[in-house]
């Protein structure tokens, strides 16, 4: 009778074991960032923005970047990297253009195994609330890090548009990464986060 019990507690052990693994598993497993999505693209020309088109296991697709209504031809086999705004941080990892449909305007490359999310907030930020501008229209800059800041702006922008900001650090240029709309009687319309393309010394 004690060897039954045994060999029952072993098995509810074993069973709730790998329950348990493969919840932890699950729990680690990375979402990619979902299709539409604007990617910033480092090249050794330059940086660029692109669309995300599909994420086909370790396989993304995204359009071929554009510059001045002109579509970048990055090659296959360069190297780039990506940067892919995710809910709660963004994914930042080195890869190769793999496969370039000039017909079709899209491009391929394999994704390395996601960590998880790099949190755009952990940079320490410094409350300002001063006057600037963006892209030569009036607005006021909140906060800011070496990284990026935020700041409000009544000033017509989208996700993923590049635009100038001129602060007291002179003249830097940023990626729109995010965009929500102000407080009611806010005399700004919208706060937008921005990346810096390089960071602040």
């Amino acid at each position: 009778m004690d060897l039954l019990i045994y060999l029952a507690v072993c098995a509810a052990a074993a069973i709730g074991g790998s329950y348990l693994i493969t919840r932890i598993t699950l729990g680690r497993r990375r979402l990619p960032p979902k299709p539409g999505t604007t990617l910033r693209i480092r090249a050794h020309s330059g940086v660029y923005r692109s669309r995300l088109l599909t994420t086909d296991d370790n396989l993304w697709r995204m359009s071929t970047p554009l510059q001045r209504n002109h579509y970048v031809p990055l090659r296959e086999g360069e190297p780039i990297t990506i940067e892919a705004p995710v809910a709660g941080g963004v994914y930042l990892f080195k890869t190769t253009v793999l496969h370039s449909d000039a017909d079709r305007n899209e491009l391929s490359f394999l994704v390395p195994p996601l960590t998880a999310p790099r949190n755009r907030r952990q940079e320490q930020r410094w409350i300002r609330q001063v006057p600037i501008t963006l892209d030569d229209a009036p607005a006021t800059l909140v906060d800011v890090s070496r990284l990026g800041a935020r700041v409000k702006t009544s000033q017509r922008v989208k996700l993923g548009d590049r635009v100038k900001l001129k602060l007291s650090e002179g003249l830097i240029v940023g990626w729109v990464i995010e965009a929500w709309p102000t407080k009611s009687g806010d005399p700004y319309a919208d706060v937008l986060r921005v990346r810096f393309e390089t960071p602040l010394h």
